[in-house]
């Protein structure tokens, strides 16, 4: 199942979560983290270098923060566009130094990786544009995605299917 919670850019992240230490995705019940300032920062710093290196560099088909399940505290960015397709290893180049530039080492320590993604083809973008459609805004998300269990997510932009022809979610 996936859950998606629109948050417009003004909206804050909830900090103040219950949760039960007990429980799991894989038996149906919900396990929530709670969200600290550092977070809520850096997807707030995130979200204004969204805006920018798009203007800059053109639209991203995604830009997204993922906590996976099966990897607690560790965050993974996850960028698409059409101009990473190009020149893959400078422009991971280009957004490593932006990162570095706009970000305190404690939120650089958050981010455990930098995932590139091809939206024409990649699966997991397909799962993810079938649930969220935002564009410089705030999405939060959990659940299934094609296969990748995300225990939160913070979608800033991913373009729906209908601007990504020949894009359809594999099921």
């Amino acid at each position: 199942m996936v859950r998606g919670n629109a948050m417009g850019t003004r909206s804050s992240i909830q900090t103040d979560r219950n949760s039960d230490k007990g429980s799991s995705r894989r038996n149906g019940s919900s396990h929530r983290i709670v969200i600290d300032s550092t977070v809520r920062e850096l997807v707030g710093k995130l979200q204004g270098l969204e805006r920018e290196i798009s203007l800059e560099k053109g639209p991203f088909s995604l830009f997204a923060l993922f906590l996976r399940e099966d990897s607690p505290g560790r965050w993974d960015l996850i960028v698409g566009a059409d101009w990473f397709d190009s020149a893959r290893r400078e422009s991971l180049v280009f957004l490593s130094n932006r990162l570095s530039s706009s970000l305190s080492r404690r939120q650089l320590l958050l981010i455990s990786r930098i995932v590139q993604i091809n939206a024409k083809e990649d699966h997991f973008f397909a799962e993810v544009a079938a649930h969220v459609t935002v564009e410089h805004g705030l999405e939060e998300v959990s659940g299934d995605f094609g296969g990748v269990t995300i225990e939160r997510g913070y979608v800033i932009t991913c373009q729906s299917l209908v601007s990504r022809p020949g894009l359809t979610p594999r099921r």
